[in-house]
C-alpha cells in the first residue's frame, strides 16, 4: 500500500491560516469481509456529513494526479482529487488506480489517523495565494525511511494483510499473501491458475495464456494446422477439423527445442570465440614473423652495403694494379722509341756534317749503312688499351645483379686481334647424363649441362667434375638450358608449349607460355634478353621471338614463312642474328631491323647440312654445329666458311656449343662426350 499525503493551507485575510490535509491511499476495492464491513460503515457516516462542498464553494484547487511509480512529485504533478467532496479539517481521500476506485476515509478513521499524526512526514505543502487570490497546492517530496517503508508496503488483495505478501496470480492478477494463496489453489475454480512470484510476474506472458481473438478465453489446445494456440470459440468458428495437440505438449517441445537451439548457440559460441582466439594469436604470430623479416632485410641490407664497399675496393685495387702494369708497358715502349728517336737524332747530325763537308768521304757509306738499318726497323707502336668496364643502363634489382657480376676488372688486356687458330683439346671427358646432352657456360670454368632423358641438371667444370648436382628438379626432360645473370636456369622442355625457370632455391616455376608452340633452343643476349625458337607442328612453319628479361615485349624475329624448323638464335655483336633452320637446312643471317642479311647452305659445296647448336666468340665468329657431317663450322665477318673441327678431332654427331671466357670452345656430342678446344689465339 502507498500513502501520499498532502497539506492544503489556505490564508486568510485576517493572516490565519487553515490547515486541511488529504491523505492518498492507492488500493483496490476490499475484498475481505472485513474491509467489505469497514466500507458499508463509512458509506453511513457519509450520509451524515451532508453537502462539504456548499461550505467550500470559495476554495480554489486544481487537480491532483500522483504517479504512483514516482518516488518523487513536483507542483506539475498536481491535479483535482477524485472524491468528489473536501470537507473541512484532517480528512483522508482515496486515489484512482488503473481500475477506478473511490472511496472516503473520514479523519476519526484509526488507520487515517495513524497516517495523519505519523512522525516525521515525508509529505510537506507550501500554500500560496496569487494576486487574483487562487490557491496554488503545491508539493514537495522528502526522501525518508518512513517514505521508502510505505513505498514498500504491499496489501493483499484478498484479506488485506501486509504481511510477506510475494505471490501474484497471472490469471486473477491479483497480489496474495501465502494463507490466500493455499486457499486460492484449492478452490475449484481458480485451481488450475498460475501463480508466480511477485518477482516474476513482469517476466511471465500472460497474453501467452489467452487468446488473441477472444481475450476472455483461455487457450487450452494447440492447432497443428495453423501452428497457432487457440480456444474453444476458435475451434468451433475458424477451426473446425483442423488438427490439434495438448498445448502444454507443445509448450515443453518448444522448450526443449529452444534448449537444444541455446547449447547448440553456446556451442557455436564457443566455436566463435576459439577461432577468434586462433585469429589473435595468428596475427601475433604474422606480427612476429614480419618483424623478423625486417630484421633479417636490415641485416642482409647491412651485409651488402659491407659487400659493396668490399667490391668497390678490390675493384680499385685491381683498376690500380693494371694500371701500374699498363704504365710500365707505357714506359718500356716509349723508352725504345726514345731511344730510337736519339739514334736517328744523332744519325741526322752525321747527316749534316757530311753533307757540308767537301773534303773527305771517310765514314759515309758506314753512315748510309747505319741509317738503312734504322729505316728498315720495324717501330712498335705504344698500345696502352684501358681497362672495359660497363655501367648498368638502369638501377634495377636486374642491374644490381649485373653489378655484382662484374665482380672484377679485366686484368688481361687484348691489344691484338683475336685470330682462328689450329684448335687444341685441351680437355675431354664424358658425362655420367644419358641421352642427348645441351650445355651452357656457367663461368668460372664451368658448364651446367642436362640431357634429353634425365630431369637432372649438373655442374661440371673442364676436368669433368661436378662441382654441384640438382636431381630430379626439371618437370620434364630438357630440350636446352640458358643460365640468366642472376644465376636462374632458364629450361626449355620437350614436348612442351612454355619455358621454366629454376631459382636458386631449386624452386621450378613457369617462366613464358609459348602455346600452341613447342619450344626448341634458349639463348640470351648481351642484355639478358631472351631468344626462343618455336614450332608448332611437322605440318606449319616455325617462329622467332625475342622477349625481355620478364618475358614481356615480345616481338617476331623475322617472318614466319622465312622458317621451317628454327633449332636456335643468336644475336651477332653488331645486332643482328643468325638462325639455324634444320628444316631447310640453313643459317639465316639478318640485320638489327629483321631484314635478310645472308644465307648460308650447303657449306663447302657439300650436299647434306643438319645446323643446330650454333653461338658467337668474341672475335665475332659464329660457330655452327653439322650433324649430317659431324663437324663444326666456323664463319667470319666476311660470310667465309671453313670447317674447325671435326671426325679428326674426334667429334661425333655434335648437338650443342657454347664459348668461355678464356675463348675455348665446348662442343657437346649425342654420345655425352664433351670436349673442349682451344682456338683463339692473339694475332
Amino acid at each position: 500500500m502507498q500513502l501520499i499525503a498532502v497539506f492544503v493551507h489556505k490564508q486568510n485575510k485576517g493572516g490565519d491560516l487553515q490547515q486541511y490535509q488529504v491523505v492518498s491511499t492507492l488500493s483496490k476495492t476490499p475484498k475481505h469481509p472485513m474491509q467489505k464491513h469497514k466500507a458499508d460503515k463509512h458509506k453511513e457516516t457519509r450520509k451524515g456529513q451532508g453537502n462539504v462542498n456548499a461550505q467550500h464553494r470559495n476554495i480554489k484547487h486544481k487537480e491532483l494526479n500522483i504517479n504512483q511509480r514516482d518516488q518523487w512529485a513536483t507542483g506539475a504533478d498536481l491535479g483535482r482529487p477524485s472524491a468528489t467532496e473536501i470537507a473541512e479539517g484532517p480528512f483522508v481521500v482515496w486515489f484512482p488506480r488503473p481500475r477506478p476506485l473511490r472511496s472516503r476515509v473520514p479523519d476519526y478513521s484509526p488507520f487515517a489517523a495513524n497516517l495523519i499524526n505519523r512522525p516525521k512526514s515525508f509529505v510537506s505543502s507550501i500554500l500560496k495565494e496569487n494576486r487574483r487570490g487562487k490557491i496554488i497546492l503545491t508539493m514537495s517530496l522528502t526522501k525518508s525511511a518512513n517514505f521508502e517503508h510505505a513505498q514498500s508496503t504491499i496489501q493483499c488483495d484478498h484479506c488485506g494483510g501486509v504481511d510477506d505478501v510475494n505471490h501474484h496470480c497471472l490469471i486473477c492478477e491479483e497480489t496474495m499473501c501465502p494463507a490466500c494463496k493455499a486457499i486460492h489453489n484449492k478452490a475449484r475454480a481458480t485451481r488450475d491458475h498460475q501463480v508466480v512470484l511477485r518477482e516474476e510476474r513482469l517476466t511471465k506472458n500472460r497474453s501467452s495464456t489467452f487468446c488473441k481473438k477472444h481475450p476472455d478465453q483461455k487457450t487450452s489446445l494447440y492447432c497443428d494446422t495453423c501452428n497457432i494456440p487457440v480456444c474453444t470459440k476458435c475451434i468451433a468458428e475458424t477451426h473446425y477439423g483442423h488438427k490439434f495437440s495438448d498445448i502444454s505438449k507443445i509448450l515443453q517441445s518448444f522448450k526443449r527445442e529452444i534448449e537444444d537451439s541455446k547449447r547448440k548457440m553456446k556451442t557455436r559460441m564457443k566455436e566463435v570465440n576459439a577461432l577468434i582466439q586462433n585469429g589473435v594469436q595468428s596475427w601475433k604470430d604474422y606480427e612476429n614473423k614480419v618483424k623478423s623479416i625486417e630484421s633479417s632485410i636490415s641485416h642482409d641490407t647491412a651485409v651488402l652495403y659491407s659487400l659493396v664497399d668490399k667490391m668497390a675496393q678490390e675493384r680499385e685495387d685491381q683498376l690500380n694494379s693494371i694500371k701500374h702494369q699498363d704504365r710500365k708497358t707505357w714506359e718500356t715502349a716509349k723508352g725504345r722509341l726514345d731511344e730510337e728517336k736519339t739514334k736517328i737524332s744523332t744519325s741526322l747530325v752525321q747527316h749534316d756534317k757530311y753533307l757540308s763537308s767537301t773534303t773527305t768521304t771517310t765514314g759515309m757509306a758506314e753512315l748510309l749503312e747505319e741509317s738503312k738499318v734504322l729505316r728498315s726497323k720495324l717501330l712498335d707502336p705504344i698500345k696502352i688499351v684501358p681497362p672495359s668496364y660497363q655501367t648498368p643502363s638502369h638501377t634495377s634489382v636486374e642491374g644490381i645483379g649485373e653489378i655484382i657480376k662484374q665482380s672484377k676488372v679485366p686484368t688481361k688486356v687484348h691489344n691484338n686481334k683475336l685470330k682462328v687458330c689450329r684448335p687444341e683439346v685441351i680437355s675431354s671427358f664424358n658425362s655420367t647424363l644419358k641421352g642427348y646432352p645441351f650445355i651452357c657456360y656457367a663461368g668460372n670454368d664451368q658448364i651446367l649441362m642436362g640431357t634429353a632423358e634425365s630431369n637432372d641438371i649438373h655442374t661440371v667444370n673442364s676436368k669433368g667434375k661436378i662441382v654441384h648436382k640438382r636431381e630430379n628438379v626439371l618437370r620434364h626432360k630438357c630440350y636446352s638450358l640458358a643460365l640468366t645473370i642472376s644465376q636462374d636456369i632458364l629450361v626449355s622442355p620437350q614436348e612442351g608449349n612454355h619455358v621454366d625457370i629454376l631459382r636458386r632455391q631449386n624452386k621450378l616455376t613457369t617462366f613464358l607460355d609459348t602455346s600452341p608452340y613447342e619450344t626448341r633452343f634458349i639463348t640470351l643476349t648481351e642484355k639478358q634478353e631472351i631468344l626462343v625458337c618455336l614450332k608448332k607442328d611437322i605440318y606449319s612453319n616455325g617462329r622467332v621471338i625475342l622477349c625481355d628479361r620478364k618475358g614481356g615485349n615480345q616481338r617476331h624475329i623475322g617472318s614466319d614463312d622465312l622458317y621451317e624448323s628454327p633449332i636456335q638464335a643468336v644475336q651477332l655483336q653488331d645486332g643482328g642474328f643468325c638462325i639455324s633452320d634444320y628444316g631447310k637446312e640453313r643459317l639465316v643471317l639478318l640485320n638489327s631491323d629483321c631484314n635478310i642479311r645472308h644465307i648460308i647452305q650447303n657449306p663447302l659445296g657439300r650436299k647434306r647440312f643438319w645446323p643446330r647448336g650454333i653461338c658467337t666468340d668474341k672475335a665475332g665468329n659464329i660457330l655452327a654445329t653439322d650433324g649430317w657431317n659431324t663437324c663444326v663450322y666456323v664463319i667470319g665477318k666476311d660470310m667465309s666458311v671453313r670447317e674447325l673441327v671435326g671426325k679428326t678431332e674426334g667429334i661425333t654427331l655434335p648437338r650443342c656449343l657454347c664459348v668461355d671466357d678464356d675463348n675455348n670452345l665446348w662442343v657437346a656430342q649425342k654420345n655425352c662426350e664433351i670436349k673442349a678446344f682451344k682456338y683463339l689465339k692473339e694475332d
